[in-house]
């Protein structure tokens, strides 16, 4: 009898205090990206952010100063090309880098902004009308502070906002009750989904059929008509509203032969012209990819360990619900199953494109909602007890916001140390040879002129061609490379700089 009124007294407390709850969360995470992430990390960060930059203090421009083979025009008055991070978010980051004067905080502000929406969104998923059950703060707090989320959050990249539009979609499609607002909406964030990354296509599937089973009579057809016509008007109009920086896109076939374990995951921009495959290479390319991103989501090495078994642990309380899936209510059926197509859409994600640890932590907050949901249909006599997981969390939260620091503070480091490239091409554009993610980050330092990126498998007379389009012979890459004794013989002017990387004038012939 106790236990009973002790759990009916925190309950009561939680109905009436969870949105302070949600206050403190967005507030200690508010105070963790001020701590730990002033300054960008990473190669994709400097990317999207240079292009804000660009528009924020220097010229004005809306476009990207980096060249790729794919996207290289054969008249330079076509240059450059729309942004390479041709997103819905990245606009809108360029809205927040405006205000602030500032990309990257511009950026962070957005990111809380996303996870505060998030938050709102589970909690009227999670909170009924009558009931909180103890484990509702834990698992909001999980929601923003797991590795994955927590992580992300202190980046300029484009997963919160993927997040937010997946969890918004998940709640539009359990919550509206009136189909054709339901089917409009959902039409909306499933293409802006389909717009941040091309492989979300798959969502166009899976919203007709759960509109398919979970509606009945006129209301289902009503739904999925105009479902489909509203996602056909949003597909067919996507190169004009964002097109593609590449001139010559590969296929899908070419996405699904040519991205895979060996290969560079810049295929898309490195390769105009991959060769073709035939039925029985493309199966046997598939095979290894689907066994090298299983390897990588469940045998991981080293510190990513931690971010796959984010994602790996909460697929138990999903799969216990799908094992119980006949006796479940209504409603958690609809939120099992349209979960559950989440999942599978993000497995064909990482085995189509290379598996990387970000691609699905759109499953994040649905996850933790599911444990929520399963933990919820137990009643719990000593309610301190689901507080216990966070623990750990929180360590590792404040881990990863030191490591996060630390490598900030190094790229920015190097970034000026790097500025002096200008000073010596005297504002020219450089070529580079791509030899890996770090490469990314020299479009940032030598904004806002152009930047060609090569292949290692290049073209000399290619390479001939292209320095004379853009005016250069100026070359910058790595002193290790095979490429630096390659033009060895040809060179006139070098120069040693930071992080190992070498810049020269070459000699090209006519």
């Amino acid at each position: 009898m106790k236990e009973n009124r002790n759990y009916a007294r925190v309950t009561d407390v939680l109905q009436r205090n969870h949105i302070a709850g949600i206050i403190l969360i967005l507030l200690i995470y508010a105070i963790c990206i001020i701590l730990f992430s002033p300054y960008p990390r990473g190669t994709d960060q400097y990317w999207n952010l240079g292009n804000i930059e660009r528009i924020v203090h220097m010229d004005g421009v809306w476009k990207t100063n980096n060249i790729f083979p794919a996207g290289m025009p054969e008249d330079t008055e076509n240059l450059p090309r729309p942004w390479v991070q041709n997103r819905p978010v990245t606009y809108l980051g360029a809205v927040f880098g405006i205000f602030t004067g500032n990309a990257h905080i511009g950026w962070m502000l957005m990111n809380f902004l996303l996870l505060a929406a998030i938050l709102r969104i589970f909690t009227t998923l999670a909170v009924s009308a009558d009931k909180v059950h103890p484990a509702f703060f834990p698992c909001a707090a999980l929601v923003v502070f797991n590795p994955l989320i927590f992580y992300l959050g202190m980046q300029a990249l484009p997963e919160i906002f993927n997040c937010l539009l997946a969890i918004a979609l998940f709640g539009v499609l359990v919550k509206v009750k009136s189909a054709v607002p339901k089917a409009l909406v959902s039409a909306v964030l499933a293409g802006m989904l389909y717009y941040q990354r091309e492989s979300f296509v798959l969502v166009f599937l899976l919203v007709p059929a759960f509109l398919y089973i979970f509606l009945s009579g006129k209301e289902r057809w009503l739904g999925i008509i105009s479902f489909v016509c509203a996602v056909a008007i949003l597909y067919a109009v996507k190169p004009l509203v964002f097109p593609a920086h590449t001139i010559h896109p590969i296929s899908a076939l070419h996405q699904l032969t040519e991205v895979r374990p060996g290969n560079s995951n810049m295929v898309n921009y490195l390769f105009p012209n991959p060769p073709d495959r035939s039925a029985g290479e493309a199966m046997q390319i598939l095979g290894k990819k689907i066994v090298k991103a299983a390897e990588l989501q469940f045998i991981p090495k080293g510190s990513e360990a931690i971010f796959f078994y984010t994602i790996n642990l909460l697929l138990i309380p999903l799969g216990i619900l799908l094992y119980r899936y006949k006796t479940l209510e209504e409603n958690l059926k609809q939120e099992v199953f349209f979960i559950a197509g989440m999942v599978v859409i993000q497995a064909a994600t990482v085995i189509i494109f290379e598996n990387q640890n970000r691609f699905s932590s759109v499953l994040m907050p649905m996850l933790v909602l599911v444990l929520y949901r399963l933990i919820s249909r137990k009643v719990v006599y000593q309610p301190w007890k689901v507080y216990i997981p966070l623990g750990p969390v929180i360590v590792l939260a404040g881990l990863i916001g030191f490591n996060n620091l630390s490598e900030a503070r190094k790229d920015k480091k190097l970034l000026a140390e790097l500025k002096i490239i200008r000073e010596i091409t005297d504002r020219s554009a450089v070529m580079v040879p791509y030899y890996g993610g770090r490469a990314i980050m020299l479009s940032y330092v030598v904004m806002p002129d152009y930047i060609y990126y090569f292949p290692g498998r290049y073209d000399w007379d290619n390479l001939v061609e292209v320095s004379k389009k853009l005016n250069t012979t100026w070359f910058l890459y790595p002193g290790h490379i095979s490429f630096a004794d390659k033009i060895a013989p040809l060179i006139e002017e070098s120069h040693e700089l930071a992080g190992g990387l070498r810049l020269s004038r070459l000699r090209i012939s006519e």
